[in-house]
């Protein structure tokens, strides 16, 4: 499902991937998957405004993991931390963080 131009199929897993990586080591996300967070934020904006009930409440709480992982990050070392920019292709899929389904799929 495309809403205001953002594959929500793609931002859920890629998101949720990329939280769930960052708490299974501790707090540390690679440089490829602080990108992908990078650059998933303003994708939230856009989508946040045209969803209600239960979607709205879910891709919030997404949004908000995502924030939180992404400022703990731009604390640490990371060349990439808090620039936003295309996915580094030569770590794989852009966008790719990992299978994590949202509840219900």
């Amino acid at each position: 499902m495309e809403i205001a131009g953002v594959e929500m199929v793609l931002l859920d897993p890629d998101v949720a991937g990329c939280v769930a990586g960052w708490l299974e080591n501790g707090g540390q996300l690679d440089a490829r998957r602080q990108n992908v967070i990078a650059n998933y934020l303003p994708k939230f904006d856009l989508v946040l405004p045209l969803l209600t009930g239960q979607e709205l409440e879910y891709y919030s709480r997404l949004r908000s993991l995502a924030v939180l992982v992404h400022n703990e990050q731009s604390t640490t070392d990371n060349p990439l931390a808090g620039k936003a920019g295309p996915a580094l292709e030569q770590d794989g899929p852009v966008g790719y963080c990992g299978e994590v389904r949202p509840p219900g799929s």
